[in-house]
């Protein structure tokens, strides 16, 4: 009986002769059982290349959103400008608050009042904005 440590060795020592070769795929052996030939590994459950079809639609390029101090007067500025959004937290943001503080102060009428663009966009003119922060400097 062969020792089982000595079937290891040769085991292993056949894979390391075939990867020094660069023969990564897979054996078979030819009828003879003396000759092992390689041969092309190929996965079944990948599919087979398909030809590549043109792109048809440009891809989106993903624009910067200007900083508030860029922004003119006359622009409007939306709440993700204005106060830290929870989605781009590293993003610089002109008022130390959250969002919730942020609605509240608008409740409250402490903040100036919004421009309603549509039924769920709401913007706030940057040159009011900046009045606001330098009135609660002046304070």
């Amino acid at each position: 009986m062969v020792n089982l440590e000595t079937r290891l060795g040769a085991h292993f020592h056949a894979i390391a002769q075939q990867t020094a070769k660069g023969h990564g795929s897979l054996l078979r052996s030819n009828r003879s059982h003396q000759m092992i030939q390689p041969t092309q590994a190929t996965n079944p459950l990948k599919p087979e290349p398909r030809a590549t079809l043109p792109k048809v639609f440009a891809p989106r390029l993903a624009t910067e959103i200007p900083s508030f101090d860029e922004l003119p007067d006359s622009a409007l500025a939306r709440q993700s400008q204005l106060v830290r959004d929870p989605k781009h937290p590293t993003r610089p943001t002109p008022l130390p608050f959250s969002p919730a503080t942020f609605w509240r102060k608008v409740k409250d009428g402490t903040f100036p009042k919004p421009v309603k663009l549509s039924a769920r966009i709401t913007a706030w003119r940057v040159g009011d904005v900046r009045e606001w922060i330098a009135a609660q400097g002046a304070e």
